[in-house]
């Protein structure tokens, strides 16, 4: 359930499941403040949002895959469903990346998959179906009760 934590399994049985994982990411207000990323992992009950300041909505959204992808089990699968069409897109190779900082965290997230041994997919679903962004929400992104 959204607003409860559990403890993710961390054992060889998790790493064989298939997770399902949600991300999401928003970007800054104005002042700079109010942006960072969440992830939420169904399958372990695993959830966390971080709160980064200065961060546009596309680079948050980037930055909540790569935290969701370093908190799965070393050799798992996942299903990673985001409401970002430009992640989605980029992630499957069906748009380009032009913006430089971008494709940094492209990179950074294809060699997080290859150095944890990850088999991941990547799709989108509408926003009101986005688990981790209902998270955010639930958080008041980016509020006093998240994490840093």
């Amino acid at each position: 359930m959204i607003g409860e934590h559990k403890q993710p399994k961390r054992n060889s049985e998790s790493a064989r499941l298939q997770n399902e994982v949600y991300i999401d990411g928003g970007g800054m207000r104005p002042d700079g403040t109010g942006s960072g990323y969440a992830y939420f992992n169904t399958t372990t009950g695993e959830q966390r949002v971080k709160a980064v300041p200065g961060l546009t909505n596309n680079q948050a959204e980037f930055r909540g895959l790569l935290y969701a992808l370093h908190n799965l089990p070393v050799g798992s699968e996942a299903k990673i469903f985001g409401d970002s069409q430009l992640v989605v897109c980029q992630f499957n190779g069906q748009w380009a990346v032009n913006d430089s900082s971008l494709r940094a965290l492209l990179n950074r997230a294809r060699e997080i998959i290859q150095k944890r041994r990850l088999t991941i997919t990547l799709g989108w679903v509408p926003r009101n179906q986005n688990l981790a962004g209902k998270l955010i929400e639930s958080r008041h992104l980016m509020g006093p009760a998240c994490e840093e």
